[in-house]
C-alpha cells in the first residue's frame, strides 16, 4: 500500500517479479504471491474510510497507464475491483442484498474482468491471473462449465499454487455452488494428483481452509464428516508443521483439528510441541485453546527458555 500510495510502480513491479521469481513464501507456507494479490491488492488500509477504495483503485488505473503492457498491475486492479464488488454486495447471505447493493456489485464484477481481459496473453504470465479469475468467477456465480475450465487451465500451468484448490473447496461448499460431498470428493481427488508430501499438505491446507470458512457454521459437516480423511488430514498437518518449524500455525491447527476429532495422541503431541503457546488467529480465544488442552489431558508446559 505504501509503494502503491507513493506511486512506486517501478518498485512494485519489482516486489511482484522476485516474489515470482522465487516462489517467495510466508513462514507458514503459504504463498506470498496470492497474499499480494488477495491481501495486498485486494484490501485497503482503512476499510471504514468511504473514500479508501475508490482511491485505490485510481491508484492501480495509475500503475496499469505507467505499464499497459504488463500483466501484473491489470491482474491488481482486477483483483482490487473483486473485493470493491464484495464491498457492494456485503458479507450476508443472498437474500439480504438489495437489488440497488447487486447492481452496483455487477458493475464493478465487469470492470474486473476487462482488466482480466486486458492482462490476457501479457508477460509475465502470473499464477494470480487464474486466482483473480476464479474469485471474480465464484462471486458473479459464472457457469460451472466455465468456473472448471478456468481452474483446469491454472492448475494445468501452475500445478502447485495453492489458491486454486483453496479457493475451488470454498466455491464447492453447499452455501455456494456444491453440493453436499462435492468438496471432500474434490479434495481428495485433486491430493491425489500430486507427488508426496505435497498431496496431504494439500489436502490438510484445503481441509483448514474451509474449517476457517464454516467457523460460524460448523454445523455444515466439517468436523467428523465421515466425507473428510482424517487420517490423511493429520499426516498433512505433520508433514507442515515439520516443514515451517518457526510458525504456530500448523502445530495449532493439528492440536485443533485433533482434538475435534477426538484424536487424543495426536492432539497431546501437538500441544506439548505448542508448549502452552497460542496463535489466535487458529484459536479465536485463549479459552477455547485451555478447553482444548483440558480435553485432551494435556497440562501446560514451561515456555522455551528466551535467547
Amino acid at each position: 500500500h505504501r509503494l502503491l500510495d507513493s506511486g512506486a510502480f517501478d518498485s512494485l513491479d519489482a516486489l511482484a517479479d522476485s516474489i515470482r521469481a522465487t516462489d517467495a513464501r510466508l513462514p507458514d507456507g503459504r504463498s506470498m504471491l496470492r497474499y499480494f494479490y488477495d491481501e495486498g491488492m485486494g484490501s485497503v488500509a482503512r476499510p471504514g474510510d468511504a473514500a479508501e477504495w475508490p482511491r485505490q483503485i485510481e491508484e492501480l488505473r495509475q500503475w496499469t497507464a505507467a505499464r499497459p503492457t504488463v500483466s501484473t498491475p491489470w491482474i491488481a486492479l482486477a483483483y482490487a475491483l473483486h473485493d470493491y464488488a464484495w464491498d457492494a454486495r456485503g458479507e450476508g447471505p443472498g437474500s439480504t442484498v438489495s437489488e440497488s447493493a447487486d447492481r452496483l456489485m455487477v458493475s464493478r464484477l465487469v470492470a474486473a474482468e476487462s482488466a482480466l481481459v486486458a492482462a490476457r496473453g501479457l508477460q509475465p504470465v502470473c499464477p494470480g491471473w487464474w486466482q483473480a479469475a476464479l474469485q471474480i468467477g465464484h462471486l458473479g456465480g459464472i457457469a460451472r462449465s466455465d468456473y472448471e475450465q478456468v481452474y483446469a487451465e491454472g492448475v494445468s500451468r501452475f500445478p502447485h499454487y495453492e489458491a486454486y484448490y483453496l479457493y475451488k473447496v470454498g466455491h464447492l461448499l453447499p452455501r455456494w455452488y456444491g453440493a453436499p460431498g462435492e468438496w471432500q470428493a474434490f479434495a481428495a481427488s485433486a491430493a491425489d494428483r500430486l507427488p508426496a508430501p505435497l498431496g496431504d499438505e494439500m489436502y490438510a491446507r484445503m481441509v483448514w481452509f474451509n474449517h476457517e470458512e464454516l467457523l460460524e457454521d460448523d454445523d455444515e459437516g466439517l468436523t467428523g464428516d465421515p466425507a473428510l480423511s482424517w487420517p490423511r488430514a493429520r499426516r498433512g498437518l505433520t508433514a507442515l508443521q515439520d516443514a515451517y518449524p518457526s510458525t504456530l500455525r500448523w502445530p495449532s491447527a493439528l492440536a485443533y483439528l485433533a482434538w475435534k476429532a477426538g484424536d487424543t495422541t495426536a492432539a497431546r503431541a501437538a500441544f506439548a510441541r505448542l508448549r502452552n503457546r497460542v496463535d489466535l488467529a487458529v484459536w479465536q480465544s485463549r479459552e477455547v485453546f485451555a478447553e482444548a488442552r483440558r480435553d485432551m489431558g494435556s497440562e501446560p508446559q514451561a515456555a522455551p527458555p528466551g535467547p
